[in-house]
């Protein structure tokens, strides 16, 4: 039988308040003891804690942290080295909703969620435990799409257990679906975009902002590319497949290059894309 961790929690937790611990490990204990026991009295003492900006900027700070040392982790890597990387994303996300700033933590919980999808050999002797505390969680609990990649990992499956869709090219990127490039309409038209492709070309957007897209889709020869469409493309940009960097190549509709099968790392301005490409 598994031990209850409440005890546990509840012990550090009155340690932590005992030694005047900074605001941000309590909230975290804060955070995961009441995921066990919502009505537990020591909670009362955590009251004064409050989501002031001081204790807000702590959190981004371990957030962006957490979240790096997440999208370094390898598939060659000890397992408890990921387990880690996980364990600390989900206790600021249970600090996140004991203060009652569950937003803040969502996009970053996508990003993660999009790495693990992406990568997911790295996570996947993680799934069994991911889908016992997918449920015992609560439903509105912020790390739950973090877990629910973790599960899907080890099946081969989407974050919402569908299945990979049969397709001659899969992406697998920031989104909560596997999207198929090829055998359907596209799912978007483009919006930076217009002239050389043809109009029926697969479309697939992964990231926009004002006046540019990554898309991926296909040339002129079918072929699959990945292209940053429009007039005014982020700064800096740095496009890398399996860990080499990928020269962009100029275009009628914005810089491409071969949408290669393998992992790819994406930095558009201040946003990092982690995917794979399957064929």
């Amino acid at each position: 039988m598994t031990p209850d961790p409440a005890p546990l929690l509840r012990s550090q937790l009155l340690q932590a308040l005992a030694g005047q611990a900074e605001p941000l490990e309590l909230a975290i204990l804060g955070g995961l003891l009441r995921r066990l026991s919502p009505d537990d009295p020591l909670l009362a003492q955590l009251t004064d804690l409050g989501p002031g900006r001081a204790l807000r900027e702590a959190l981004r700070a371990h957030l962006s942290q957490a979240l790096q040392a997440l999208e370094e982790i390898d598939e060659q890597d000890d397992p408890a080295l990921s387990w880690d990387a996980l364990s600390a994303l989900d206790e600021l996300c249970a600090a996140a909703a004991f203060l009652g700033q569950a937003a803040v933590v969502a996009e970053v919980v996508q990003d993660a969620a999009a790495t693990v999808r992406a990568f997911p050999e790295a996570w996947a002797p993680h799934a069994d435990v991911a889908g016992a505390w997918l449920e015992q969680s609560p439903a509105g609990d912020p790390a739950r799409p973090l877990w629910a990649a973790v599960e899907a990992a080890a099946h081969g499956l989407d974050a919402d257990g569908e299945g990979q869709a049969p397709a001659d090219l899969r992406l697998l990127a920031d989104l909560d679906v596997v999207v198929p490039l090829f055998g359907r309409p596209a799912p978007e038209r483009r919006a930076a975009a217009a002239g050389s492709l043809a109009e029926d070309s697969p479309w697939t957007r992964l990231a926009h902002g004002e006046g540019w897209e990554l898309a991926l889709t296909t040339d002129p020869q079918d072929q699959p590319i990945l292209l940053l469409a429009g007039e005014a493309p982020p700064a800096p940009l740095a496009f890398a497949h399996e860990g080499r960097a990928v020269a962009l190549l100029p275009g009628l509709e914005g810089p491409w290059c071969p949408a290669a099968p393998g992992a790819w790392q994406v930095t558009l301005g201040e946003r990092r894309l982690a995917f794979r490409v399957e064929g």
